[in-house]
């Protein structure tokens, strides 16, 4: 009669014991890949851990129990994590494919449940919080210096729109919040709703100030009787409108192969530009050009 050892089922203890592996708590974590150290317990590229070769622990295994002595042998077992097993004397014994999950500890006594749950934190809890998206600029805008005479400027009737003195720190928060990805494929990018949502979180008076070093219209149409009427800005909507008019409107119009150049047409400034038309156009880290209405040129660098 001949019999073979086909699957070797244990709880994680035993499963060290019987197959001459480092304990529990030793830095080599696992019987089938190569992680080491505490700093690896949360890793989850699980494409990165690596197999370990059962030729090479076989090696370590038979180095083991032909040692000299106790000190050659534990010097050998600090180096490799592995002792002699019995089971070595197999010629097919494999304990990266033959020590198999214990499915009544595993499962029937919940340690998956608390290593998803708790551990890996996938429960609904975590799913309920709110991812901190961080954006990367789609590109970067010569913005104008802070105009510390600007409340100066305002009339009696735009008193409203003067500027504190904290407001500085939000004006570089808008102008920062024009310069995400938008409108284009891809998780970290904004779209109109997005937009809009984060832009109403400012307040009046700095989006009418970034509106207007931007020499931006201070009108916006409304429908009214059926028709579009132009009106003054005056709210926070109006003011937004205006802004996601100015990220949305220019598209590129050609790429020079020859000399790396983007041409982007804009009425009377230079108007910034969607992320995915430089993707599109093959144009990561390369010139552009803005060409204004006054036919002045301002160069500079694309950013990823």
């Amino acid at each position: 009669m001949e019999a073979a050892i086909i699957l070797s089922v244990n709880d994680l203890p035993a499963a060290r014991k019987i197959s001459g592996a480092a304990g529990v708590v030793a830095n080599w974590l696992c019987t089938v890949c190569k992680l080491f150290g505490r700093e690896s317990t949360y890793r989850t590229d699980f494409m990165n851990w690596g197999l370990k070769d059962p030729a090479v622990l076989r090696k370590h295994a038979e180095a083991y129990r032909d040692a000299g002595s106790q000190r050659e042998q534990e010097t050998l077992f600090e180096a490799h994590g592995v002792r002699w097993s019995e089971f070595w004397r197999l010629p097919y014994w494999n304990p990266t494919r033959m020590l198999v999950v214990d499915s009544m500890h595993c499962i029937l006594e919940g340690l998956v449940h608390y290593h998803c749950r708790h551990v890996l934190q996938l429960n609904s809890a975590y799913a309920k919080t709110k991812e901190k998206v961080e954006f990367s600029m789609a590109f970067v805008y010569p913005w104008s210096v802070y105009d510390t005479n600007y409340n100066a400027s305002l009339s009696g009737l735009q008193q409203k729109y003067k500027l504190s003195e904290d407001d500085e720190e939000q004006v570089i928060d808008i102008q920062e919040i024009l310069q995400y990805p938008f409108e284009c494929e891809g998780h970290h990018c904004l779209d109109e709703a997005s937009f809009f949502k984060k832009l109403h979180t400012c307040k009046l008076a700095p989006l009418r100030y970034v509106c207007t070093s931007l020499k931006l219209p201070m009108t916006t149409f409304t429908v009214k009787n059926g028709r579009n009427v132009e009106i003054v800005a005056k709210y926070k909507a109006h003011f937004i409108e205006l802004l996601l008019n100015w990220v949305s409107f220019p598209t590129f119009i050609a790429f020079v192969e020859t000399t790396n150049t983007l041409l982007i047409a804009t009425p009377d400034a230079p108007f910034p530009f969607r992320q995915c038309a430089f993707q599109s156009a093959g144009c990561q880290r390369r010139n552009y050009q803005i060409y204004t209405g006054s036919n002045q040129n301002i160069n500079e660098t694309w950013l990823d």
